[in-house]
This record gives structure tokens, sequence and C-alpha cells, in this order.
């Protein structure tokens, strides 16, 4: 009887050890079913440029960075309000889901051709996404033995996925920019006429604050309110003089004290309080000709005024060498955009459009 207990509870014991390992076998297989299953998605392939991949999880890197920019075009262009239905709506026609997913492909594409030009310069020496995890977890490794280390750090301690994929687009787009440049046979460099034709096309924004304007003035000074509408009268009759056909100078000398015609230079280097006292003659002055002289009387600085625009200066060359590094960096910018959708252009792209069309926001 007792050996008979005795072989019942080994083998209850082995019976738990079997069911204990299979369930452990099983719970194994699960997890590493999904764990397969998930990375398979994440690598699905949504298109390849040049023969080079764009897996889903870059693609849905893409997505996240671009929905707040398409709810707010939704917002201003149509009222749209975010609901939970917001992404499967359709407004005017146009579908937010559709749209963010084409804008996405576009960035994804673009980056992807970006990466593969930085590494056929040897900027970088990756292209793919799984690469660029890598480098992501070497990034971080490094940085937190610095730390350790007791090392400065410029920056993140440590870089998230978005994060590091923004760094390094940005950076590679920052070095292309300069690499391709350099020299006169290099695809971005500028040349001196295209660097010209930028100024000239922005040539409020380079020169908006640079002038200097050369004035004569008939000036009637008063020292209080008892004198203020002699003053204003007498100037109202040097215009009328002027109006009759007598030149500047001739009613200058009957009107100006000291019998003399007064000059005087308005410009931006002008000290701050001068250009001040200055405002209303140099919103006058700016409406002029050269050689023209003001239709009405103006009031200004305890005295009344007319005055004749007697030459002007810009100060164009002067703007543009103070502003040429602005200039070249606006003309390189718009040569790179052009350069890189040239590129776009003659790439070879495939989309999977089965799984292209599955992905949706999660």
């Amino acid at each position: 009887m007792k050996k008979k207990r005795r072989y019942l509870t080994r083998l209850i014991k082995k019976r738990r050890v079997i069911l204990s390992l299979c369930l452990f076998i099983t719970v194994i297989g699960i997890t590493l079913s999904f764990y397969f299953t998930s990375s398979a998605a994440k690598d699905n392939v949504i298109a390849t440029v040049n023969d080079i991949s764009i897996v889903e999880r870059e693609f849905r890197l893409q997505l996240n960075n671009l929905k707040p920019g398409v709810q707010n075009y939704f917002r201003n262009s149509y009222g749209a309000e975010i609901t939970d239905n917001f992404w499967r709506e359709e407004f005017n026609g146009e579908n937010p889901m559709e749209l963010l997913k084409e804008k996405a492909l576009r960035e994804a594409i673009k980056a992807k051709l970006e990466l593969s030009l930085a590494r056929e310069y040897k900027l970088i020496n990756f292209v793919s996404y799984d690469e660029l995890l890598e480098h992501l977890q070497e990034e971080n490794e490094r940085r937190q033995e610095a730390i350790s280390d007791g090392e400065v750090i410029y920056g993140l301690a440590s870089f998230s996925e978005n994060q590091y994929y923004r760094h390094i687009i940005k950076n590679i787009r920052l070095n292309l920019k300069d690499k391709l440049s350099r020299h006169e046979n290099d695809p971005l460099y500028p040349t001196q006429k295209e660097l010209q034709i930028s100024f000239n096309d922005h040539f409020d924004e380079w020169t908006n604050k640079r002038y200097a304007y050369t004035i004569h003035k008939i000036s009637i000074p008063y020292q209080d309110s008892a004198s203020m509408q002699n003053a204003e009268v007498k100037a109202e009759k040097a215009l009328s003089d002027l109006e009759s056909g007598k030149s500047f100078e001739e009613v200058s000398k009957l009107y100006n004290e000291d019998n003399k015609v007064l000059s005087q230079t308005i410009s931006d280097e002008n000290n701050r309080g001068e250009r001040l006292s200055t405002v209303n003659l140099l919103m006058t002055v700016e409406s002029l000709d050269v050689n023209e002289f003001s239709k009405t009387v103006i009031h200004e600085n305890g005295s009344y005024n007319i005055i004749k625009l007697v030459d002007q200066m810009s100060g164009d060359e002067e703007a543009y060498q103070e502003n040429i590094d602005l200039v070249r960096n606006m003309v390189v910018d718009e040569k790179y955009d052009d350069y890189i959708q040239e590129l776009i252009d003659k790439a070879e792209i495939s989309i999977n459009q089965s799984n292209y069309d599955t992905v949706n926001l999660e």
C-alpha cells in the first residue's frame, strides 16, 4: 500500500513537471509568434526607391510627424473638428487619412534619397532603417557612457527613435548643402549671377532699412503758441510761391533765417533721437522723386517745413556685401530643393499597394 502511494506521488510530480514544461513551451511559442508577427508587420515594405526599401516603421514615423499639420489644414480649410471619425471623413472630396499618407510617402521618399546621397558622398555609412536604428542604439550607449564618465555631452542624454531620425536628416541636409556648394563644378555652387538675381528678387528684404536722403529745406520755426500761427501762414505763402514757378533756392533765401538754403541728410545711420525727430520728414521724402518738392507743409519739431529731395542713396551695394552670406544660403537652399526634386523625378519608385493600403494610424 505504501509502495503504491509513493508510486502515485512520483507520477503526479512527474506529470506536473511535464505539464509545466508544456505550458512554458506554449507561452514561449506564443510570445515568439507575437514577436515575429509584430516585427514582420513593422518590417513590411511600403515602397522601394532605387531598390532601397522604405519599411512600415519609418513610414509610420512620417505619419506621426505630419499628423498635426494635416489636422491644422482641415481645421483651417473646412472648419473640421478632430473627432474619432475624423480620419475616415471626407471634406469637399478630400480625406485626411489619404492626404496624410500621400504626404508621408513623399517625405519618406525624399529622406531615403537624401540618405542615399549622403552615403554616396561618404557623409554617413548607412541607408536602411534597420542600420539607422543600430546607430541610434550605439549613439545612446555612447552618450550614457560619457555621462557616467563625467564628460560633457551636447544635446539630449539619449535620443528617441523619432528624435534621432530627425536629427540625422537635419544634419545630412546641412552637410550636403555644404559639401555640394564649395566648388564651381559642384551642383549647388551659386554663381555670381545667381546671387545677384536672388538679391534683386528679395531687394526690399535686404535694403528696407538702408537709406540716405539729401534734402533742401525751407523751415519756419516758432517759439510759442502766439508765433505758431504766423509761422504756419508764412510757410503756406512760401509753398504758394513755389507753386507759382519760383525756384526752391530763391524761395529758400526769402523765407529761411539768414536768407540761405538749408541742407539736411536723413539716413539710417542718424542716431535714434534724430530719426524720431524727423519721422514726418522721412515719410514725406520717401514719396518724392529727385528734384521734387513737397506739396504740403510739414509740421515737425517746432517748425513748419517744405522740403525738396536733392539726392537719394539706398545703399544697395553696401547691403549686398553685408548680406552676401545670407543671400548665398538662400540660393543654396533653393538649388538643393531643386536638386533633390530632380533626383525624385528620376528615381525608380515602386509602391507595395497592399501594404500601403493597410497602414492606418494606431
